[in-house]
């Protein structure tokens, strides 16, 4: 039998051979549990669930409306209600004049009588109606348009349901066309913007308390008259003059005594996240195409340089040219483009510049501090507005991975 390892192949060395039989068999588990966990984390990998997501930033959270629009000229006499009042389904909410003719009438009848003149008294009284709320709510009025003519479509007013709060978002990502009605949305942080500039962010008993409401615009006025024209410089770039303070961010830790509840009310903490679900939506994209059907292309060039020969173009500001032809036209198209109604009927390559879902979200089951919050900020003028994330489905981990190597 022939020897594959000479006789002396062995160490002859006494502490060689001490260590070996000490420490080899821990050495062979070791490589065993290092076999096993890589087999594991590749198990782990395909496995694993990770969520697809398409998201959209500073959304604003809305509640739902009901509009009442002129169905032509119509001028709005006057409001019966208050801004921001209850009303029920049914109800009238404000008294109008329909029909141009009927509006012509009016505004003669009006400018007469502020000219003191009798006649406006021998002029007949134009016909009045009422618009009524097609639901119950609050009623959100422009006080603005009182006296004025709208012309049809314009908008009378507005019946908010602050019960039922709406997240209108046009969401993007890499999984974007698998969108759909339906899916699950996670909403948050909620941000309001600070009324004077100052956000004051602090704790109260272990609680976030977030405010943009507690102080007034004169301590970024302070801030500005003591910062003024101090010279700082960023890394890496020039050396800056401040100019004035646009916002101020407070820490703090806020000791409190007993009180009332009363004052603004604070915003959700940054780590609170609301659900919701996509009640409606579309697909929208930005394409890019060069490769038209051979009749589209010709009809273009043929357009393209019919319209171009006999046109003049200044080279510079003083040598001209007079265009006499174009030739190798090649036509690129950017266009805009929805979802098709009858796929596979022409299809045409073509290269998105952008791609987005246009969705409504519902929350589900909103609290009712954020019930308020809205309405303290919509009453202000002032938008709540939050980061979107929405499911649109899962794959392992190992995917993920792949495609980012």
């Amino acid at each position: 039998m022939r020897q594959r390892f000479p006789l002396d192949w062995r160490t002859r060395h006494r502490g060689k051979k001490r260590i070996y039989a000490r420490y080899m068999g821990w050495l062979e588990r070791g490589g065993y549990v290092v076999v096993a966990l890589i087999l594991a984390a590749f198990v782990f990998a395909f496995t694993y669930p990770m969520e697809d997501v398409i998201t959209a930033e500073k959304a604003a959270i809305e509640p739902a409306f009901e509009i009442s629009k002129a169905t032509e000229a119509t001028l709005i006499v006057s409001y019966l209600v208050e801004p921001g009042a209850s009303v029920v389904k049914g109800q009238a909410v404000a008294r109008v004049i329909v029909g141009e003719e009927n509006v012509a009438a009016h505004v003669a009848r009006m400018a007469l009588t502020k000219a003191n003149l009798s006649l406006a008294d021998a002029l007949p009284v134009v016909p009045t109606q009422e618009v009524v709320a097609s639901s119950s709510g609050e009623a959100e009025l422009n006080l603005d348009n009182m006296g004025r003519e709208l012309a049809a479509d314009g908008e009378l007013f507005r019946v908010a349901n602050y019960d039922d709060l709406r997240v209108t978002a046009s969401l993007g990502g890499a999984t974007v066309a698998q969108a759909k009605v339906g899916a699950i949305a996670s909403l948050g942080p909620v941000v309001v913007a600070p009324a004077n500039g100052v956000l004051v962010r602090g704790s109260v008993g272990g609680r976030s308390a977030i405010s943009g409401d507690l102080i007034g615009p004169e301590i970024r006025e302070e801030a500005t008259s003591k910062l003024k024209d101090l010279h700082l410089k960023p890394r890496d770039d020039l050396e800056l003059s401040i100019q004035e303070v646009t916002e101020l961010l407070v820490d703090a830790d806020l000791e409190t005594g007993s009180g009332t509840a009363e004052g603004p009310l604070a915003e959700p903490d940054s780590n609170q996240v609301f659900a919701g679900e996509v009640i409606s939506g579309s697909h929208s994209a930005t394409v890019q195409l060069s490769d038209l059907p051979a009749d589209v292309a010709a009809s273009l060039t043929t357009a393209i340089r019919d319209r171009l020969k006999g046109k003049s173009l200044r080279l510079d500001p003083q040598t001209g040219a007079v265009i006499s032809d174009a030739t190798k036209l090649k036509v690129v198209v950017k266009a805009k483009a929805t979802v098709a109604e009858n796929p596979g009927v022409t299809v045409l390559p073509a290269t998105a510049l952008s791609r987005t879902f246009d969705a409504q979200i519902k929350l589900q089951n909103p609290p009712v501090s954020l019930v308020e919050l809205v309405r303290q900020a919509r009453s202000q003028g002032r938008a709540v507005t939050t980061r979107v994330r929405v499911r649109t489905g899962q794959r392992p981990l190992a995917f993920l991975l792949l495609k980012r190597s």
